[in-house]
């Protein structure tokens, strides 16, 4: 056997695992989160085309808006806005554009806590504890703190977006509404802002946050590119 079909056959056998895997917990899903989740997949049945990380590039910096799918878990998922500001700040910065870093794991109370941590006011153990991060997140801080890092490296603001009233009662709808009102008003007060969007994944699919975000800015009569990645 060839070692490239050898290597074909490893890889169908755990994709078929982790198919079988994902199946099962799949049926124990809450009803909200189980449509959330299938609508999701549904963006993915067709597929268009490959797309280079320089075509990439040349939509984010037309873009105002930029809605990135985090998968909490997986530090790479973070890592990506990270390489994605990276590469285009010196560009946005050129163009004149502030820089925001909108992320979930925040909520817009968070935001005096986080300015004083990024300007070095208060130390991380404190701001962790200000924010509660244990609590109301939970996922590994060292994923999300090369973010702030790069925040305060590069003078990047950061804002919260999440609901504050997060609850078991709070649906995945209810906090598409919030980040969206929370985005539209940043981009408002700020109509030259880059907006970097870090967000569950399941909260991407077009019907969700993205409406969300084109509805509240439409009420405003504000016209912005979004890109969804």
């Amino acid at each position: 056997m060839l070692p490239r079909t050898a290597l074909i056959k490893i890889q169908r056998s755990m994709y078929d695992k982790l198919k079988e895997h994902a199946s099962s917990m799949f049926g124990g899903l809450p009803p909200e989160l189980k449509q959330y989740f299938q609508e999701y997949q549904k963006e993915f049945q067709n597929f268009s085309a490959l797309s280079t990380k320089k075509q990439l590039l040349l939509e984010v910096l037309k873009s105002d808006i930029i809605l990135c799918g985090d998968y909490h878990t997986l530090s790479q998922a973070q890592r990506t806005v990270i390489r994605l500001l990276r590469d285009s700040i010196r560009l946005l910065k050129r163009k004149k554009k502030r820089i925001i870093l909108a992320l979930e794991m925040l909520t817009p109370q968070h935001n005096a806590a986080v300015k004083k941590f990024l300007q070095g006011k208060i130390s991380e153990s404190q701001f962790l504890e200000l924010i509660g991060f244990e609590e109301n997140w939970g996922f590994p801080w060292e994923h999300y703190k090369p973010l702030f890092d790069f925040a305060k490296e590069h003078q990047i603001e950061i804002k919260g977006i999440n609901n504050p009233t997060i609850s078991k009662n709070n649906s995945l709808k209810q906090r598409d509404q919030f980040a969206a009102k929370v985005i539209a008003e940043l981009s408002e007060k700020d109509p030259k802002a880059c907006l970097f969007v870090l967000i569950g994944d399941l909260h991407l699919a077009q019907k969700h946050l993205p409406t969300e975000i084109k509805v509240r800015l439409k009420r405003k009569n504000i016209s912005k590119k979004l890109l969804t990645i």
